[in-house]
């Protein structure tokens, strides 16, 4: 059940699944601040008396991305860094084939 609201002249609505299901004209049963804050504690009471837990706010989605960025940035850099590393191997190792080959093919006297 995915439940969001949507505020209007002189209260709120409630969609449950996208579709209008509880409207709140004039009387508004969780006062808050704004309009906004009592809808979002209506959806945590309803969501609370079934036991399920409440959507993550929006501040809360934008911090876990960031965090989420963070160890992803952190990763490529590491991965990046390894890709180095093997480039490195990779050359010194062309190298010493290359050195090897020119010994066996006599030219290292």
């Amino acid at each position: 059940m995915n439940l969001t609201y949507e505020v209007t002249e002189r209260g709120y609505t409630i969609f449950r699944d996208g579709v209008p299901w509880i409207k709140q004209d004039s009387y508004i049963p969780y006062p808050a601040e704004t309009l906004a804050e009592s809808a979002q504690l209506h959806i945590d009471s309803i969501l609370a008396s079934q036991n399920l837990e409440p959507a993550p706010s929006l501040e809360d989605e934008v911090k876990q991305l960031k965090q989420e960025n963070q160890l992803l940035q952190q990763s490529l850099l590491e991965l990046t860094s390894y890709a180095a590393t093997q480039d490195e191997r990779l050359a010194t190792q062309e190298q010493a084939l290359l050195e090897l080959s020119t010994v066996l093919a006599g030219g290292g006297e």
